[in-house]
């Protein structure tokens, strides 16, 4: 833990709200983020971001701590490509790693889809019309497939069941989970792409950060709790 006294060239003007406050930049990619600062501007002279009040807990270290966003006995209760990606989260949380937690939670929604997906699969092997083989085989053949076509061959199995009049079984919630992925509000695919795909990363302090990764923590709980 470093702590530095640090005075800027700020035209004379003194923050009395920064006088006796440790302060860091808000923005993880500069010199002076990971630094305990007493700062006279509340703004960064290094990259001009704003600074703020250094917290002794990281509100993610808030998050893995709070016991209602999260299943409890996971590593028990699942099988272990998902309980290990689950434990991977929340230690990402507790480091505390930003970057590393969006990375994370996009890996847990992912792993989600393609095991239900093969699951639902495997059960409905015998019970679907001509079009569950060809989807089957597109699953099987398509190299590489990305989070979105995962998505869209869970939706074509979903249909192929209802146009014979069958559903999946309660604990193999595909649909709910499909809901998720393209869901306007929550949609993990676009989610996907703005934070990670396109090469966008946001300020940890941002507060809308917090809030959207707390929100999708808890859809998280509910899928797997619907398991």
């Amino acid at each position: 833990m470093v702590y530095l006294v640090m005075s800027t060239s700020y035209n004379g003007k003194m923050n009395k709200k920064n006088e006796n406050c440790l302060m860091r930049c808000s923005n993880n990619a500069c010199a002076l983020h990971e630094y305990h600062i007493v700062y006279r501007d509340d703004k960064c002279g290094v990259c001009g971001a704003d600074m703020v009040p250094w917290q002794e807990k990281h509100w993610l270290i808030e998050i893995a701590d709070d016991e209602n966003l999260w299943v409890d006995g996971a590593n028990e209760k699942y099988p272990c490509i998902i309980a290990f990606e689950y434990k991977r989260l929340r230690d990402f949380c507790r480091k505390p790693d930003v970057f590393g937690t969006i990375l994370c939670l996009k890996d847990n929604f992912e792993a989600l889809l393609k095991f239900e997906t093969l699951i639902a699969y495997a059960w409905a092997a015998g019970k679907a019309d001509p079009d569950f083989e060809k989807n089957k085989i597109s699953l099987i053949t398509t190299p590489n497939p990305s989070m979105g076509t995962w998505n869209d061959l869970a939706k074509k199995l979903i249909n192929n069941l209802k146009e014979i009049g069958k559903d999946l079984p309660v604990g193999i919630p595909l649909e709910k989970i499909t809901k998720v992925f393209s869901d306007d509000r929550i949609g993990i695919v676009n989610w996907r792409n703005k934070e990670i795909g396109h090469g966008l990363t946001r300020f940890e302090e941002d507060k809308e950060l917090r809030e959207e990764l707390t929100e999708k923590i808890k859809v998280l709980k509910e899928l797997m709790l619907s398991i």
